[in-house]
């Protein structure tokens, strides 16, 4: 959805630290980033394009970060409507 979000608004370079293997869209799953978000520029009438990414940047410190919000978590989120598994 972020990638989607970066081409629609025509951004042209992206620089970012790690790369997420389940959802990413600058190549890692998809290729948003080399062919635009596809069809939705269609419904909202922009022309559909790609941006140059690099990856990599402060990587490991971008991981660290990642994993440090994840194991505290949010306390604002909203509580789960289901129960979570440990």
């Amino acid at each position: 959805m972020c990638a989607g979000a970066i081409s629609l608004m025509g951004v042209k370079s992206v620089f970012y630290g790690c790369s997420n293997d389940k959802f990413g869209g600058c190549g890692s799953v998809y290729a948003v980033s080399e062919e635009g978000c596809g069809t939705c520029s269609d419904q909202v009438n922009l022309t559909q394009q790609g941006f140059k990414c690099r990856k990599g940047l402060f990587a490991k410190e971008a991981i660290t970060m990642l994993q440090n919000f994840y194991i505290k978590g949010n306390a604002r989120a909203p509580k789960p409507h289901r129960k979570l598994h440990p």
